[in-house]
């Protein structure tokens, strides 16, 4: 009985008053609008619009169900802008996770580009852990995910693309003790300190018991921001990227140590994971694609 085609009439004829003019908006003729009409009319068996020599005015009934009409033709319309810009990439849904790492360093400048060129794109953002993102990629939780790439093992449902890697690195406020200290430091210089590191360790020399060489970590935290302020208000010490520390390095507010003479730790290698042979939307393809591109041409 309904269509979108006839609720477009009824509204048409509404707001129009006439059948001619009304007719001549939907490009058909006046009998065949007028027919339709009366069949609707009919099939529904109410008058939905009065017929007299000033024109036509709806009824109760038929108010009512242009009202309807204008709701759903207005839905419909949403939805068709929708898919269009889905199509174009510009909107749709998008779940991406991060380590640690990874956000501190790539997810501001990320969620900037793809805000600024789509919109009214919907993105999810999550911070894990490897593990918990991996399994998050593999369930559908997420379609992709940059994560540390030292801590992926294989997978036949997996694909890993390496991007980039951030140089890791000991660093400390500016006045911290250790920062005066001229001679090289011995990792027994740094056993008074706290020491600070992610809970995701990155990997390290074989030589090495830890990523403070034969120290532990006192202070276990993956939320880069918190471990930041920390550096800055105390005496830690804190296993970080240089990436992530670029202004108060270059503003004199953080410095690098080096124990053990700089040697024995490796870059931290991040890799985009998403699940093999799934189909991909246009609009995560941009978000990929994006961090990828920001990753190689901001990484070492």
């Amino acid at each position: 009985m309904l269509s979108l085609r006839k609720l477009g009439q009824l509204v048409a004829l509404a707001e129009e008053k006439n059948f001619t003019r009304a007719a001549e908006r939907l490009g058909m003729t006046q009998p065949s609008l007028s027919r339709s009409i009366a069949e609707l009319e009919q099939a529904c068996g109410l008058r939905l619009f009065d017929r007299g020599r000033l024109g036509i005015t709806l009824t109760a009934a038929g108010a009512d169900l242009v009202a309807d009409a204008r709701q759903i033709l207005g839905q419909v319309a949403a939805i068709e802008q929708n898919l269009l810009l889905q199509s174009r990439g510009e909107a749709g849904r998008v779940a991406i996770g991060l380590g640690p790492l990874a956000a501190s360093y790539l997810l501001a400048p990320l969620l900037a580009e793809c805000l600024a060129r789509w919109p009214t794109l919907k993105i999810t953002a999550s911070i894990d852990t490897t593990n918990a993102l991996i399994e998050k990629v593999l369930d559908g939780r997420l379609d992709f995910c940059v994560c540390a790439a030292n801590q992926l093992s294989a997978h036949p449902a997996l694909t890993v693309t390496r991007i980039g890697a951030l140089r890791l690195g000991y660093f400390v406020r500016a006045g911290h003790p250790l920062a005066q200290i001229e001679t090289p430091l011995r990792w027994t210089d740094l056993a008074p300190f706290p020491r600070a590191a992610g809970t995701a360790q990155p990997s390290v020399e074989p030589s090495l018991r830890g990523v403070f060489g034969p120290l532990g970590t006192t202070v276990e935290c993956d939320d880069y921001e918190v471990l930041r302020q920390a550096m800055s208000r105390t005496d830690m010490i804190w296993l970080a990227s240089d990436a992530v520390l670029e202004s108060e390095l270059a503003e004199g507010r953080a410095h690098e140590i080096l124990p053990n003479g700089g040697n024995g730790l490796n870059d931290a290698e991040l890799a985009l994971v998403r699940p093999a042979g799934r189909s991909r939307s246009m609009a995560m393809l941009h978000v990929h694609d994006t961090a990828a591109a920001i990753m190689a041409s901001r990484s070492r």
